[in-house]
Formats: structure tokens, C-alpha cells, sequence
């Protein structure tokens, strides 16, 4: 059963491969465009990854969205897989994404009204995107987006996650090292340290994890993820972090906001934080009354999408805890 005034799955979807955007720095990034097959104009949903706008499973919005009267614009961030550039983490996003909102509004299929969805890196990107007022933008939906990258990313209490970052940007490595061109030379040695090579994110070997200094890392992994040394060198808040640090933003933001985030997430300090932050601190009274926030149960699901009572060990939270995301962010959105 549908609800009432909630937008119906009535369109048959095309989709136009590997279209070229251009930054205002000349970089060209790539979108698939997921449109509902009509003559019609429709609002568009902008979803960013640097994890291929080609994944099939984590990437549900293309497929929950354009059936029920939506474009989705899934595009690969800056210096990722099909988009030209390099990458950097959280350095572009903001600009980039201005652009690509204002890029998506002026789309033949879009009627000029643009929100945007995500998780992860995705939320991320929805965040520094929102502090540089795009003129089209009219609503954003960030899920469990890891925004405070010193205290809630790299340094947890001021201990270097050792865990999480070297698995993450050993994987992230792997397609920069595609587009350098040089995987198969590297690919021995970052295999070496990975427990399950083919798998993504996997955790590295004990040995890999035992190694100091932890300045080593730096050049190991060098070639594939740069910026990693740059992090081992600012152990401590400092500039570099802060010109990044969204808290200090929350009174550059005008846009109502769906924060989706969960209490057993790596990032549910950052959803907490963006919600709070900008309910109190938001550019106008409008956008301040316009943030909303949906906590769940859950820990960082992939894809978050799906109905799940579990994903935080073997404890299962009830069928309450059960619940379609997308069609929360579909009332919102609709909204």
C-alpha cells in the first residue's frame, strides 16, 4: 500500500552513461543520469562517490528514486575511477559539489529543483557542498557522513585509528594506482599487507599493524594514497585540519537537511554534530526550523537502504528497528 500524497512508482527509467561535467577549474567529472522516460521535467537527486558510480549494490537511490518521478545523477568524484583529477579527500568537495548541483539543475530532463542523497563519503560530500549555498538546491538527505576527520576519522580521542585508516586508504589506493597506470608494480606490495587482497576494506595484517614508526606508512603508501603522510604529520588539531572542520561552517548553511545517521555508527558523533550544530547555528531562522534527524539502531550498514533489525554483532534490535530509509527520505524530498 502507498501513502497518500507520496510520489508512486509509475516511470520507466533510462539511463544515460558517462556524462561529462566540467568544474570551474576545467577538471571533467563523470555521471550516469538515471531519468524517469518521459518528456517530461522532473527534480533531480545528486548523489556523489569516489567508490564508482558503476557499484551496482550500495548505490540503491538510482534505483528507488527515477520510478517515482526523480532524475539521480551519480557521478564519480574528483580524481575517482571514470572522473578526471586527483584525489584528495575533502579537500575538493564543496566546490566541486556547487558545481555539480548547479550542473544537474541545468540538465534537459531536470525542472531546475535539486536535492541530494548519500552514505558515507556520500553524506560527506552533501555537507561541504551545502556550505557553498548552491542557488538550486532545495533539500539534502546526508547519511552517517564522517565530517569531523581529525577528532572522528584519523585521531579518535587523539589516538591515530590505525585500524581503519590504513585498510581504508590501502583500498582507496587501489584505484589511483589503476589511473597512474602502475597497479601491477605496486599491487605486490600492497598486497603484502592486506589480509584478504581481493576483498575491499580489508583489515591488513598483523605484522602490517605492528609497524613502526608509523611515519612508514607515509611512503608505503605513497604512490596510491599521497595525502596519508600529510595526516601522520598533523598529529595534532592544527590548521591544517581546521580550514577543513565543518563546525566552524555551521552559519554558511541555508538548507533544509534530513540527517539520517545510527547509534552504533563509526560516525554517529558527526550526524549528532551536523544536526545539532545547525539547528542552533544555520545561516537563517528557516533553515535552523528545517533540520530534521532520524537515529536508528543500526551501525554503519552497507547499503543502508535495506531493512535490517541487525549489523551491530549478533544482537538483533526488532522489527521496528526494520525500516525502508528511502521511503523516510522519499516524504522528504516529496516535502
Amino acid at each position: 500500500m502507498t501513502e497518500p500524497n507520496v510520489s508512486e512508482p509509475l516511470h520507466k527509467v533510462v539511463v544515460d552513461k558517462n556524462v561529462p561535467m566540467r568544474t570551474r577549474d576545467g577538471v571533467t567529472l563523470m555521471s550516469d543520469v538515471y531519468r524517469p522516460a518521459s518528456s517530461g521535467k522532473f527534480p533531480v537527486l545528486v548523489v556523489r562517490t569516489p567508490y564508482d558510480k558503476s557499484a551496482e549494490m550500495a548505490l540503491t537511490e538510482k534505483d528507488y528514486f527515477p520510478p517515482r518521478g526523480y532524475v539521480v545523477v551519480v557521478q564519480d568524484t574528483r580524481g575517482r575511477h571514470a572522473s578526471a583529477g586527483e584525489f584528495n579527500p575533502f579537500v575538493d568537495e564543496a566546490r566541486d559539489g556547487y558545481d555539480a548541483i548547479e550542473w544537474a539543475a541545468a540538465l534537459p530532463s531536470s525542472n531546475g529543483v535539486v536535492g541530494t542523497v548519500g552514505q558515507s563519503y556520500l553524506g560527506l560530500v552533501q555537507y561541504f557542498a551545502a556550505t557553498q549555498r548552491p542557488p538550486h538546491l532545495k533539500a539534502m538527505s546526508p547519511v552517517s557522513g564522517p565530517v569531523t576527520y581529525f577528532e572522528n576519522f584519523a585521531y579518535r580521542h587523539g589516538a591515530f585509528e590505525l585500524g581503519w585508516v590504513l585498510c581504508y586508504f590501502a583500498f582507496m589506493a587501489r584505484d589511483t594506482l589503476m589511473r597512474k597506470g602502475i597497479y601491477e608494480r605496486e599491487r605486490p606490495a600492497l598486497d603484502r599487507f592486506v589480509s584478504y587482497p581481493d576483498i575491499p576494506m580489508a583489515p591488513l595484517k598483523r605484522d602490517a599493524y605492528t609497524h613502526l614508526p608509523l611515519s612508514d606508512w607515509g611512503e608505503r603508501l605513497k604512490a596510491g594514497a599521497p595525502y596519508l603522510a600529510s595526516y601522520l604529520r598533523h598529529s595534532t588539531y592544527d590548521s591544517f585540519w581546521a580550514e577543513h572542520d565543518l563546525r566552524t561552517k555551521f552559519g554558511e548553511v541555508d538548507v533544509p537537511m534530513l540527517h539520517v545517521g545510527s547509534w552504533h555508527d563509526v560516525f554517529q558523533y558527526d550526524t549528532l554534530t551536523m544536526f545539532t550544530g545547525l539547528r542552533e547555528h544555520a545561516r537563517s531562522d528557516n533553515a535552523r526550523r528545517a533540520q530534521r534527524l532520524l537515529m536508528g539502531p543500526w551501525a554503519h550498514l552497507l547499503p543502508y537502504s535495506i531493512p535490517n533489525s541487525k549489523g551491530t554483532g549478533d544482537i538483533d534490535f526488532g522489527p521496528e528497528a526494520a525500516i525502508e530509509v528511502h521511503a523516510t527520505q522519499l516524504r522528504w524530498f516529496d516535502h
